[in-house]
């Protein structure tokens, strides 16, 4: 039988990850709004999508690891 402890970690853990996702998202939509400029060169548009691409993925792992946290929670 899970304890209030035992129950506590895994929800504490699922809070500060969606923390971490909040603060991606932010990054990313700093980062997808310098795109929108009008004198942006190719170089950094192309960096810009290559950080956006990289924190998607990042994005994906986290919302796979709090779906793992919740599917083993009894």
């Amino acid at each position: 039988m899970a304890t209030e402890t035992d129950t506590d970690e895994p929800r504490d853990l699922i809070r500060r990850l969606f923390y971490l996702i909040t603060a991606l998202c932010e990054d990313a939509a700093g980062h997808a709004s310098e795109g929108q400029g009008r004198e942006v060169d190719d170089e950094t548009i192309i960096d810009l999508a290559d950080r956006l691409h990289t924190m998607g993925q990042t994005l994906t792992i986290l919302t796979d690891v709090i779906k793992a946290l919740k599917s083993r929670e009894i």
